[in-house]
C-alpha cells in the first residue's frame, strides 16, 4: 500500500506492507470442493464476482498485530471466501489451529461439512439423545459428516441416497443398517421413514432436497420436530411449503453458512473450536474417501463432482507430495455486461452474424437495440424482432444507408435511451478480378465500410456521443487479400487503419479482422461460397469463435497495451481470428493465397498440432451450416443420429466418460444425466441450436435418439420460417 509523510509542505509517497490487524495471511496448501461451488459455477446461485472456495487449509505467514491466538507457522484450517487462492488474507476469528495428526488435505475437508452438520443438527435443531434424524444425500460430504454428529449426539440415524453404491459403501464403511437407507430419486423414502418409526416421523430433518422431494421430506418430519433446511434452491427461486403441516408444532429453519459467517462470525469461530476438540479427540474424522486433485486439475474436480455420482469429499491440493503444485494461470476474459439503460447501435446486423451479436447483447443485458440498414423495415426480419422482444429488448428498425450522413444522424438522433455502442457491420461484395473491376463495383464495395464508417464517426462527435465501445468487422481480406476482393480488402484496410486514427484522439474503437464464419453470415447462407472456402484449404470459424473475439473487441476499447510475460505488447485495437488452414501448408491441395507469405513461415511448424484437424470440434457447427441451405436435409434418420450422436459427445465430455460408451437409445438417466448436469447441458444447446429448451422438457426427452429427433425437427421448422 501507498503511505504519505509530510516533512514541512512536501509530501514523501513511499510503499508499505498492508496492515492486517485483526487478520493473518495464510498460504493455502489445501481447499475443500462444495455443491455451492458447482451451482455458482453452472448460473444456479447467482454471483457478481463469481469467486469460488469456503474453506481451505494452510500456513500463517503474517499475523496482525491484534490477533493472539495463532502465531506464524501454524497450521490452521479456515472458513471463508474466494479460498480457492495461492494467498488468503482471514479474520483470526474464523481460523484455528490443526490437530497433529491430521494433514492439509483431511483439515480442509472439515470446516464447511462439520460446521454445517454441528450447527444444524445440535445448535438448531436441539438434536438429544434417542431423537431420529433424516439426513439426506448421506454420501457426500455433509451427508458424512451429520451421520458422525448424529451418532455423536446418541441419535437414530435414517439416510437417503442415490444409488446401490452408495448403499453398500453406508452399510459396509459407516455401519448404517440397510433398512434405514433410501432413495433420494423419489419419494419412496417417506413410506419407508413412517414404517421404520411407526408412523411417527423423524425428529429432525436434515434436508438438501428441492421440488417436490423437499416437500416429501417436509411430510416426515415429526409432531414438535424440525426441518433443517441446507439447500438454497427452493429458497432462491421462492418456492412454497404446506403451511398446515406446521400445526402440530413442527418448524422449518433455514442455515446458510455464508450468511452466518458474514453476520455472526463469533458462531463460525465456536463451530469451527467444537470441529478442532472433536477430531482431536476422535469423536469425528474426515470423510472418505477423499478424492484429491491437484491445483492444474481443478476444472477435472469441478466435472468430477458435477453430476453427483462421487461419494466422499473433494478436495484440491495446492501442495503435493512432490512439492509445490501450481495452477496453471490464464488471462481470464472481462466478463460483458451491457447498460439495460442505454442503446446500442448495428449497422447492417440483420444477417446471420449480425442477428447472433444481437441476440448475444441482449443475453448479457443490452435492452434497447437499433439497427440501420437498407432492408431494416422489410417483413422477413419480423420473426427475428420478435425473438427480441421476447427476451425483453425493445427493438427500432431504422431504414437507411450507412454511407448517406443523414440516414445517419436520423438513427443517432432516433436512440430511445443514450447511445454507448456502435457496432458497424455494414458489408457488400463484388468480387472479379481487379483489372475487370468497373468503378460501380469498386464504390459498392468500398462505399459501406470507408464513408459509412466516416459518417458514423463524424455524426457520433456532432451529436456528442459518449461511447463505451465502437467495433468495427473487418475482415481477413483486409490482412492478406483474397482473389478478386481488391475493393473489399481495401475498404478492410481502411477500417484497420481507422481505428488507429480514433484511437489516436482518446476515442474507443476497436476492429474484429475475421475470417471465413462456416455456422453463421454469408457463406452459411450461400452454398457456392461456402464450397471455394473449402476448395481452398481455409480455417472455418465457428460462432463461437465470432463471439469471443468480439466480446474481446468490446471491452478492449482503450489504447492501452498488454505485456505478455515473454516480452512484446498485444494491442486490442486490432483483433484478428482464424488466420489458419485445415490442411498442411506443404500439401499441393492447399490453395491459401498466404501459404507463400514468409511472414506466415510459423504455420509451416504446425502440421502435427491437434488443432489443425479438420473437424476436431466443429462437426456440428458444420452440419447445421450445410443444413441452412438444404432444411429438408434434416428430416431424415440420419440427420437425427448426427444431432443425437453430437449432444450425446457434449453430454459425455461433462460427465467425463469415454465416448465408446455412448449408446443413443439408453435412458437419459442411466447416461448420467441430471437436472444440475441437463442445466449446463441446456446453455449450450441454446449457443448451438439457437433455439431454448427447458430442462425438465430436455430430462423428459427419454433418450439421445428422441433429444436428436426433437433437435432436428425444431432447426428444421427455423430454417424454413426463416425463409419464408
Amino acid at each position: 500500500m501507498i503511505v504519505a509523510d509530510r516533512t514541512r509542505n512536501v509530501v514523501a509517497v513511499r510503499w508499505c506492507t498492508a496492515a492486517v490487524i485483526d487478520e493473518v495471511e495464510v498460504e493455502t496448501h489445501a481447499v475443500g470442493l462444495n455443491f455451492k461451488d458447482i451451482l455458482t459455477a453452472i448460473g444456479i446461485i447467482k454471483s457478481s464476482t463469481l469467486r469460488f472456495g469456503y474453506e481451505a487449509s494452510g500456513v500463517v505467514r503474517r499475523v496482525g498485530k491484534n490477533v493472539t491466538n495463532l502465531s506464524v507457522g501454524d497450521r490452521i484450517m479456515l472458513m471463508s471466501t474466494a479460498t480457492f487462492s495461492t494467498f488468503l488474507v482471514v479474520p483470526s476469528i474464523l481460523c484455528v489451529k490443526i490437530p497433529d495428526h491430521l494433514t492439509f488435505v483431511d483439515a480442509a475437508s472439515l470446516p464447511v461439512a462439520y460446521a454445517t452438520a454441528i450447527h444444524a443438527l445440535r445448535d438448531v435443531g436441539h438434536v438429544d439423545k434417542g431423537q431420529s434424524v433424516l439426513i439426506h444425500s448421506g454420501s457426500g460430504g455433509i451427508g458424512m459428516a451429520a451421520i458422525q454428529v448424529a451418532r455423536l449426539l446418541g441419535a437414530e440415524i435414517f439416510v437417503t441416497v442415490g444409488s446401490m453404491e452408495k448403499v453398500q459403501y453406508l452399510t459396509e464403511q459407516l455401519a448404517v443398517p440397510r433398512h434405514r437407507i433410501f432413495s433420494s430419486r423419489d419419494g419412496s423414502f417417506v413410506d419407508g421413514i413412517m414404517i421404520e418409526t411407526q408412523g411417527r416421523g423423524v425428529d429432525v430433518a436434515l434436508n438438501s432436497l428441492s421440488g417436490k422431494l423437499l416437500h416429501d421430506t417436509w411430510r416426515c418430519v415429526a409432531e414438535f420436530g424440525t426441518m433443517v433446511e441446507i439447500g438454497k434452491r427452493d429458497l432462491l427461486e421462492a418456492g412454497k411449503l404446506d403451511m398446515g403441516i406446521f400445526l402440530p408444532n413442527r418448524g422449518y429453519c433455514a442455515v446458510d453458512m455464508d450468511h452466518i459467517r458474514e453476520k455472526r462470525p463469533l458462531v463460525i469461530n465456536r463451530l469451527l473450536n467444537s470441529i478442532q476438540q472433536f477430531t482431536s479427540h476422535g469423536h469425528i474424522k474426515p470423510a472418505t474417501p477423499l478424492h484429491v486433485f491437484e491445483a492444474n486439475r481443478t476444472e477435472e474436480a469441478f466435472r468430477f463432482m458435477q453430476p453427483g455420482h462421487h461419494i466422499g469429499k473433494i478436495v484440491v491440493a495446492m501442495h503435493s507430495a512432490s512439492g509445490y503444485s501450481p495452477p496453471d494461470i490464464t488471462k481470464g476474459q472481462r466478463e460483458v455486461e451491457f447498460d439495460e439503460d442505454a442503446s446500442y447501435l448495428l449497422v447492417g446486423g440483420l444477417g446471420g452474424l449480425g442477428r447472433m451479436i444481437a441476440i448475444w447483447m441482449v443475453e448479457r443485458g443490452a435492452r434497447h437495440l437499433l439497427f440501420l440498414s437498407p432492408s431494416a423495415t422489410l417483413n422477413n426480419h419480423a420473426g427475428f424482432v420478435r425473438e427480441l422482444v421476447s427476451m425483453g429488448c425493445q427493438v427500432h428498425m431504422c431504414q437507411g444507408n450507412v454511407a448517406e450522413p443523414t440516414d445517419v444522424k436520423c438513427a443517432i438522433m432516433s436512440t430511445p435511451k443514450p447511445l454507448k455502442g456502435v457496432v458497424q457491420m455494414a458489408m457488400v461484395l463484388c468480387d472479379r478480378a481487379f483489372p475487370q473491376m468497373t468503378l460501380n463495383e469498386w464504390i459498392a464495395v468500398t462505399e459501406p465500410k470507408v464513408q459509412g464508417t466516416w459518417n458514423l464517426h463524424r455524426q457520433l462527435l456532432s451529436a456528442g456521443a459518449d461511447l463505451d465501445f465502437f467495433v468495427l468487422f473487418s475482415s481477413l481480406s483486409g490482412i492478406v487479400g483474397q482473389p478478386g476482393q481488391a475493393n473489399y480488402a481495401a475498404a478492410n484496410a481502411f477500417l484497420d487503419a481507422f481505428v488507429s486514427y480514433r484511437r489516436s484522439i482518446g476515442l474507443p474503437a476497436s476492429a474484429l479482422d475475421i475470417g471465413a464464419v462456416t455456422d453463421a453470415g454469408y457463406l452459411s447462407e450461400n452454398y457456392a461460397a461456402m464450397q471455394k472456402v473449402k476448395a481452398t484449404g481455409m480455417f472455418g470459424l465457428c460462432e463461437q469463435s465470432v463471439l469471443d473475439a468480439f466480446a474481446l473487441a468490446v471491452t478492449s476499447t482503450s489504447d492501452e497495451e498488454q505485456k505478455p510475460a515473454g516480452g512484446g505488447g498485444i494491442r486490442g485495437d486490432k483483433i484478428m481470428i482464424g488466420l489458419r488452414s485445415i490442411m498442411p501448408l506443404s500439401n499441393p491441395g492447399n490453395r491459401c493465397p498466404w501459404k507463400k507469405d514468409r511472414r506466415m513461415a510459423v504455420y509451416h511448424n504446425t502440421a502435427g498440432s491437434k488443432s489443425e484437424q479438420p473437424g476436431t470440434n466443429n462437426t456440428l457447427g458444420i452440419f447445421l451450416a450445410s443444413a441452412k441451405s438444404d432444411p429438408s436435409s434434416l428430416s431424415g434418420a440420419e440427420a437425427s443420429k448426427t444431432l443425437a450422436t453430437e449432444i450425446g459427445r457434449k453430454l459425455f465430455t461433462l460427465l467425463l466418460k469415454p465416448l465408446d460408451r455412448l449408446d443413443l437409445q439408453l435412458p437419459l438417466s442411466e447416461l448420467g444425466m441430471d437436472s444440475l448436469v441437463a442445466v449446463e447441458m441446456r446453455i449450450w444447446w441454446r449457443q448451438s441450436f439457437r433455439f431454448d429448451i427447458s430442462v425438465l422438457e430436455m430430462l423428459s426427452m427419454g433418450s439421445l435418439e428422441v433429444l436428436g429427433r426433437h433437435a432436428a425437427n425444431k432447426v428444421a421448422q427455423s430454417l424454413r420460417g426463416g425463409s419464408e
